[in-house]
């Protein structure tokens, strides 16, 4: 359990120093470290096995470079722990580059990431890698929104490919394109956007109880049991996910409204386009919420890039700096809703899934590191 401490220790750190590039390398070289020694989880036999037994994969179809990363790994004679090791290496370097792209204060967001949703991440290695990948793909689209160069247009269309390569949920990903549209045209469609969710809200609270027994009728209802304990109810559990989702997105938007002491620093245009590209993604990603019980719970991956998206929207927010007693009054509402958020969301997956026990604990206690 030291390793715990460890992460909390850089987790305190990256609060202090915002961005220094050797706290943050040691933030990877440790989650790094944290994820390739880690030999127990609720997904580990399953990785292993198919390891070990590469001609017997099922994902050669459905998920090929995944498949020959792996298949490549097994030919030059890595064990399953190098193999590990290869993967979080490229996973967790991709997904740090990104970040230190995308954030202004990275160290902090290395810091949230830890706290969730690494150990997901460290369970679900295809959809970690997959994550990375269409984050990298949300930065070339940013750029080309600042150089309007078409080659970062490509260059996404590639790392989404490659991304659907790992994980075939990251298909869903290709919505974000949407988001190249003009920040007046999203602006225009955004409260239909937020008044379709309100309505799906009161209708599941209305009328949940009915459309819970008519999915469990038409046998939709068993995509949500087979990731919760007990009886299904989609009138609470879908209920309570839009509630987060609709709350995240307001968040989100909150941030991008915070006034700013600094308003004439240099850059603030290009970061608040960048904002605005960002908050358009989040919402586009968040539609698949919608999507989560009548397809698949795997499209639940993808929520991870709206939160590691939301992290660094939140904090590239340029806080105020000086004494004015309005201002600090939106910054202390802006920070409540924000705690607060997070108090429910993680709640809401320690009780729907045990998080903490079946997920986080077992990454630092099944660890050769011990």
């Amino acid at each position: 359990m030291h390793l715990i401490w460890i992460g909390v220790l850089l987790l305190i750190l990256s609060i202090f120093i915002k961005k220094n590039k050797f706290l943050y390398l040691a933030q990877i070289l440790f989650m790094v470290l944290v994820a390739a020694n880690n030999n127990m989880n609720a997904d580990y036999v399953n990785y292993l096995n198919g390891y070990r037994y590469m001609f017997n994969y099922h994902g050669l179809i459905s998920e090929p470079i995944f498949w020959l990363l792996a298949r490549t790994s097994n030919i030059i004679g890595l064990d399953f722990l190098g193999y590990r090791y290869l993967f979080f290496g490229i996973a967790f370097i991709l997904l740090g580059y990104v970040i230190w792209k995308l954030a202004e204060f990275p160290n902090i967001i290395l810091g949230f990431y830890f706290l969730y949703p690494f150990s997901m991440d460290v369970i679900q290695m295809r959809s970690l890698m997959a994550n990375a990948l269409v984050l990298f793909a949300i930065l070339k689209l940013q750029n080309y929104i600042n150089s309007k160069n078409i080659r970062d247009i490509i260059i996404s269309i590639v790392l989404v490919a490659v991304a659907t390569g790992f994980h075939f949920f990251a298909a869903a990903s290709a919505i974000m394109y949407l988001a190249l549209i003009s920040e007046k045209t999203f602006k225009r469609y955004l409260p239909r956007f937020l008044a379709l969710g309100i309505v799906v809200l009161l209708a599941l609270a209305a009328f949940g109880s009915r459309i819970n027994a008519k999915l469990t009728e038409l046998g939709i209802i068993e995509k949500v049991a087979s990731y919760q304990e007990g009886d299904s109810k989609i009138g609470g559990y879908l209920l309570s996910v839009l509630i987060l989702r609709v709350m995240f997105i307001m968040i989100c938007w909150l941030a991008m409204h915070v006034p700013s002491a600094d308003d004439g620093f240099e850059g603030k245009d290009t970061l608040r386009s960048n904002n605005q590209f960002q908050f358009r993604c989040i919402c586009l990603l968040s539609l698949y919420v919608f999507l989560e019980v009548f397809v698949s719970m795997e499209i639940e991956r993808i929520s991870r890039v709206t939160l590691i998206l939301g992290y660094i929207l939140m904090t590239n927010t340029k806080l105020i700096t000086e004494r004015n007693n309005h201002r600090i009054i939106k910054c202390f509402i802006y920070a409540f809703v924000i705690g607060y958020f997070y108090i429910m969301y993680f709640r809401h997956f320690a009780e729907s899934s045990n998080w903490f026990e079946y997920a986080f604990k077992p990454i630092f206690e099944n660890n050769l590191l011990n």
